[in-house]
């Protein structure tokens, strides 16, 4: 039995199926420091278990059906994929259940990205300073401002289009002394606002002193005064308390 199993284990070094071995790890040493494993997940199971806060298109029969999640450490792994997803074994990532895919993440950091205009986009993902704004740079020129092939990336702002055309431009002198005037006057007058809001929140105000309030624009006033109008003609006037 001892030179049987000698000879197993000779054979086995010859064929590279030594059993002794550690199996290969998924990511390499240079990056064992954030990146401990991956796997993949229905992304439609995955974003059922959470509020994205977003609307979130389906992903079953697209191109975008699955998410891809990576591991920072060990104990971060799911307790029973730990070996198949930290070890590569000749095999690809590996597709496990999304309630079993984050079940001892502490924290999850969820990246919604797209490549609108199909570009030739990539994307790094590097140990730093923990940062939770997306980098973002094109190969642009300065002027004129559109894409071009060959030139150096420039980190750029998120007003870039996909032909690397600026649509955020600064503000005229005329816009910006416009709104200094709609700021004073909202300053000039905030007492006198706040006394007539006052009674107003406290008649519509809870038990608990909780009040919702919602927002709208001054492009967008006009629809809020004709739904005003519109429930006072209904007689809803309780909506307007």
């Amino acid at each position: 039995q001892m030179v049987t199993k000698m000879l197993q284990k000779e054979l086995g070094k010859i064929d590279g199926s030594d059993a002794s071995r550690p199996e290969p790890m998924r990511f390499p040493p240079t990056m064992s420091s954030f990146i401990a494993g991956s796997a993949f997940v229905e992304k439609d199971e995955f974003t059922s278990l959470l509020d994205l806060g977003v609307p979130v298109d389906k992903g079953k029969g697209s191109g975008n059906a699955d998410v891809l999640i990576l591991y920072n450490r060990e104990g971060s792994l799911p307790s029973s994929h730990a070996s198949v997803i930290a070890s590569d074994g000749g095999q690809t990532t590996p597709s496990i259940p999304a309630k079993d895919a984050i079940e001892n993440c502490d924290s999850l950091n969820v990246v919604l990205t797209s490549n609108p205009g199909n570009t030739a986009q990539c994307m790094v993902i590097m140990k730093h300073y923990e940062s939770y704004q997306i980098a973002r740079y094109m190969r642009t020129g300065i002027e004129p401002s559109r894409l071009i092939p060959g030139e150096e990336l420039r980190l750029v702002s998120r007003g870039r289009a996909t032909n690397g055309r600026n649509s955020l431009h600064p503000p005229k002198t005329k816009d910006i002394l416009s709104n200094f005037e709609d700021l004073s006057n909202y300053i000039k007058h905030f007492d006198d606002v706040v006394a007539e809001l006052k009674p107003i929140l406290e008649r519509v105000a809870d038990e608990n002193g909780s009040v919702i309030v919602l927002t709208c624009n001054k492009g967008q006033s006009e629809l809020l005064m004709n739904f005003a109008c519109s429930a006072r003609a209904r007689g809803l006037e309780d909506v307007l308390k």
